[in-house]
């Protein structure tokens, strides 16, 4: 009961005191009526809450000046002033205090949840990337008025538990501490094993192992089994083959093997397979292999035949068939599957000349055949030249061209206009010959031209006796000669039309170069360049007197302070700088806003109009269109800016006989590159890198297989090695065999070349 009296006394005081202070306000406004109040500026319309009012009194006299504070978190500067009862300003409003960048999290990202840019009381919120959680109490950050509050998110990637396998099985990774994102590959320490089960694992976003769905990681001894050949057999009872074991087989009759080459139990990325696959085929004879370039035959769209069909065989203008040098040839299918006529087409060659008129042909004794379209470099020997000055010799189908290769050496007469021959006058003249001029009237100097390999040498050295002519300049125009030069002036009430009222000219080819007009002293002359605009020529009437005038013609955006330039006392009207006439009559406000991008050029309030500003998207964005934006006619030209997140790459493709030089990721990011390897002894085709550019893997590559020469088949051919070496032959590397003793060449070149793992053998017959 006596809480409650003392209650109603305090608000019964409170209530009197309230009153009291509105009335002493309304006697003091009654005694000042230029005062301002408080509540005036509450309801002033630049009023809003973020200001500090604490201090303010409930009144003040006319002429005082208040400044006003901000809360906390605001800034500003805010000045009031009283005038005649009413609040006028200065400054501007109080706006949030800016924390600056929150930082960025490792392998996160954050987002604003409130607020619209980093200012007090916005709020930014982490989230962590795929495959990372977060390990801090708290995924968020505050702006304060002391700056951001708590610290920088952190997160962690997941791990993925240990990995046991056999000890015949390389690791190449950390297959015990992995984390998301770690690729794991398993591969055989012996190249006598191949893989089974997963060849590649790797930890995923919730730290599990994916690629173990083919079973877990073990080496095998490479072993074949003997396969089932169609219209063939195996020969013996073995059960398996060890790893580069040859398959003895046999065909059927009226069957043959498709390839030559021995099948051998090969060693093929992850299984053990016969190379070359061991098939049987009716006997055909075939026109696809070897390539037949530049063949065409009759009948066409067919490839294979049987024993006693014919085919005929053309080839194109730069081919013909080596063994009859023509260019078309009957050839017959024979019961061994082989034709009558080997039916390919070979280049047209061409041997050395036996020409006697060389100095120098450039070929070896070793190197005297030539294709179709080879060249030679040569010369000829003294008093003759390469035909239509060629400097090499081309083989061609009906020969050497040029034909003749060397052709004796004359010149034809050369004749001058101010100067003539002396001696005997003839047509043409031989090697060496040599020919005097004498200069005409009017020149002088006499010179010697000798026929040579190149022609005539020698130059026209008749000089010129007079220098340029004094006639035929401006009527107005003083001159006088001094050496060289020409000295001007126009007479007086005349001025030259550039500048100056004296030049000089210089004599350059007869010709005086630099000698200008004269105008009357009244006129003007050129008109001037104007900035940002052009000037007209033109006239005008003024108290009926034509003037000459220059009217001002601005560009889009400028506005002319004049109407144009008068020509007065021969000078044009400038009043004032020629930067003054074309000003810039519109502005624009600051561009706006794009998300996850920043303008790279300063900020300004107001942008004159011309300006351009141009947006740079943060890093993992890319703008499509044109980044510039221009101001024009006080509004900033529309256009769709955007800044599209740019996707990662996935895991690289593999690599056929080969792999990559490092660990393969998950993801990688745009620009990231990786690098290829062949196996031993295969050969890179192409640049070993691959790019992920926008979410794709770019680069090509392939890994070339090599050739093994076996002794088995070099013994069936009938053939050894030329020299000692290695067997294993990179691609495109050459090889040289040899008949053995007592037999001789077949149809194929003894020298062969790799082709990524083909090699052709040569045989040898008696």
């Amino acid at each position: 009961m006596r809480l409650a009296k003392i209650k109603m006394h305090v608000t019964t005081t409170s209530c009197i005191l309230l009153l009291w202070m509105h009335t002493l306000t309304f006697v003091k406004s009654q005694d000042n009526p230029g005062a301002c109040t408080l509540e005036d500026f509450k309801k002033y319309h630049l009023y809003d809450g973020n200001f500090d009012i604490s201090g303010m009194q409930a009144s003040y006299p006319g002429g005082r000046q208040v400044k006003v504070g901000c809360n906390v978190g605001y800034s500003g500067f805010f000045k009031l002033l009283c005038v005649e009862g009413k609040w006028q300003h200065r400054g501007t409003n109080c706006q949030p205090r800016s924390c600056g960048h929150p930082g960025d999290a490792q392998f996160a990202d954050f987002q604003l949840r409130k607020g619209d840019d980093f200012v007090f009381g916005s709020e930014v919120v982490y989230t962590c990337h795929k495959g990372f959680q977060m390990v801090s109490r708290t995924n968020f950050r505050r702006c304060m008025a002391e700056g951001w509050d708590g610290v920088i998110p952190v997160c962690e990637a997941q791990q993925c538990p240990s990995i046991n396998v056999p000890n015949n099985v390389n690791v190449i990774g950390d297959a015990e501490e992995a984390t998301y994102g770690n690729v794991v590959r398993f591969s055989c320490k012996s190249s006598n094993y191949i893989m089974k089960g997963a060849r590649e694992i790797y930890c995923d976003e919730n730290g599990d192992w994916k690629g173990l769905e083919d079973g877990n990681p073990t080496c095998e001894v490479v072993k074949c089994e003997p396969p089932r050949i169609e219209n063939g057999f195996v020969l013996g009872d073995i059960k398996e083959y060890n790893e580069r074991e040859i398959l003895n087989f046999e065909c059927n009759p009226q069957h043959k093997r498709v390839q030559e080459l021995p099948s051998r139990c090969t060693k093929t990325g992850d299984r053990a397979e016969w190379i070359p696959t061991p098939e049987c085929e009716v006997i055909k004879c075939e026109l696809t292999l070897p390539p037949l370039q530049g063949t065409t035959y009759e009948p066409a769209h067919r490839s294979r035949f049987s024993p006693g069909e014919t085919v005929t065989v053309t080839c194109e203008e730069r081919y013909w068939i080596w063994r009859t040098r023509t260019r078309s040839v009957e050839t017959t299918c024979n019961e061994d599957g082989q034709w009558s006529v080997r039916p390919v087409c070979q280049e047209v060659t061409c041997i050395r000349p036996q020409e006697r008129l060389f100095y120098y042909w450039e070929a070896s004794r070793r190197d005297e055949t030539k294709k179709l379209g080879d060249t030679v470099r040569y010369t000829c020997r003294s008093g003759y030249k390469r035909k239509d000055g060629v400097t090499r010799a081309t083989c061609t189908r009906d020969g050497w061209e040029p034909n003749p290769l060397c052709e004796e050496i004359n010149c034809r007469r050369k004749q001058f206009n101010n100067a003539d021959i002396t001696g005997k006058i003839q047509a043409e003249y031989r090697y060496n010959e040599h020919v005097q001029y004498n200069c005409k009237r009017g020149y002088e100097g006499r010179f010697t031209l000798t026929c040579r390999e190149d022609g005539w040498r020698g130059s026209n050295e008749c000089t010129a006796i007079t220098g340029c002519p004094t006639t035929s300049f401006d009527p107005r125009l003083k001159v006088w000669q001094h050496g060289d030069k020409l000295y001007f002036r126009c007479e007086d009430g005349y001025k030259p039309l550039s500048k100056g009222w004296w030049g000089e000219a210089t004599c350059v080819d007869g010709v005086w170069s630099g000698v200008e007009s004269c105008i009357e002293e009244q006129k003007c002359r050129e008109a001037p360049e104007i900035p940002n605009g052009e000037g007209i020529l033109g006239s005008t009437e003024q108290h009926g007197q034509t003037h000459e005038m220059i009217f001002i013609n601005c560009n889009e955006g400028y506005s002319a302070k004049i109407e144009g330039l008068t020509c007065r006392d021969g000078r044009w009207d400038l009043n004032g700088s020629l930067d003054d006439i074309c000003k810039s009559n519109q502005t624009c406000s600051p561009p706006p806003k794009v998300e996850n991008a920043v303008i790279t050029t300063r900020y300004r309030k107001q942008y004159p109009s011309g300006s351009e500003v141009t947006y740079q998207c943060r890093d993992k964005y890319t703008i499509e269109e044109d980044a510039t934006l221009k101001c024009t006619a006080g509004e900033w030209k529309e256009l769709n800016i955007q800044c599209i997140q740019i996707p990662p790459c996935g895991i690289p493709p593999a690599l056929e006989d080969g792999d990559t030089k490092t660990a393969i990721k998950e993801h990688y990011s745009h620009n990231e590159t990786i690098e290829y390897m062949c196996q031993s002894y295969y050969i890179m085709e192409g640049e070993p890198y691959k790019t992920c550019l926008y979410g794709e893997w770019t680069g090509h590559m392939r890994c070339l297989r090599p050739c093994i020469v076996n002794e088995d088949e070099m013994r069936q051919h009938n053939i050894t090695l030329k020299s000692s070496g290695t067997k294993y032959l990179v691609h495109d590397e050459i090889i040289e065999f040899r008949c053995t003793r007592g037999l001789s060449t077949g149809t194929v070149a003894m020298r062969q070349r790799c082709n990524s793992g083909v090699l052709v053998l040569p045989t040898c017959r008696e």
